[in-house]
């Protein structure tokens, strides 16, 4: 009874614009989660692919946050949760596309950790690993199907890994990503955990502990 669902189309600048002013209250958490997953070889993806993967896993994302963040730095206060993945972290081969864009991401919102500090505004990351969403079934494959072939029986793995992922991750319970972003919201504003894992675990969680000096010091510095 309390969702209000709002129509935004985050390649559109005016759309998310359109679509924070009529929500018209103060926004204390935004959670970027739109994004497209293609898989596929790599090279035979189109320049307009990747553009139109960046533009709605990374500039969507940008948009968004630049569509809040003045009011919730005028309030000294407010939360961006991005959702990453762990292929933010640790790349696979067939994911070069969207491995690209959520290194993106976690770039972006890295920075904004630090940059937004001082105005008492915290800047997340969620790392979920596979879960059974319809992500990897409705992911698009490369169009330059003449340059896959190229790659001959490898072109064929696009096909292989929907399949064994429909049944291999079939019981991961989807809900641990919500719990996940419940336990973050709840947590004291400035003691959040600039990234958080969630599900089965790439490596990605190691990463996260064996960098994480180094993102302390660099945000004392």
């Amino acid at each position: 009874a309390n969702v209000h669902v709002v129509e935004m189309d985050v390649t559109s600048t005016a759309s998310v614009n359109t679509a924070i002013a009529q929500i018209g209250k103060p926004i204390d958490v935004v959670i970027n989660n739109a994004a497209v997953m293609p898989l596929g070889i790599s090279e035979a993806f189109t320049v307009e692919q990747m553009q139109a993967t960046f533009d709605t896993n990374v500039v969507g994302a940008f948009r968004v946050n630049q569509a809040v963040l003045p009011a919730m730095r005028a309030r000294k206060s407010g939360l961006l949760i991005q959702i990453s993945s762990q292929n933010g972290r640790v790349p696979l081969p067939f994911l070069g596309v969207y491995c690209a864009s959520k290194f993106a991401v976690e770039a972006l919102a890295e920075t904004l950790r630090y940059e937004l500090a001082p105005f008492g505004v915290d800047s997340c990351i969620v790392e979920p690993g596979p879960f059974p969403t319809k992500m990897m079934a409705n992911s698009p494959g490369p169009a330059d199907e003449a340059r896959a072939a190229e790659y001959g029986p490898m072109a064929g793995a696009r096909e292989a890994i929907r399949a064994d992922a429909a049944t291999r991750f079939a019981g991961i319970d989807v809900g641990m990503i919500g719990e996940a972003l419940v336990a973050l919201i709840a947590e004291t504003p400035g003691k959040r955990a600039l990234r958080t894992t969630v599900g089965v675990d790439f490596g990605a969680k190691a990463i996260n502990e064996a960098t994480a000096p180094i993102i302390s010091g660099t945000l004392q510095a």
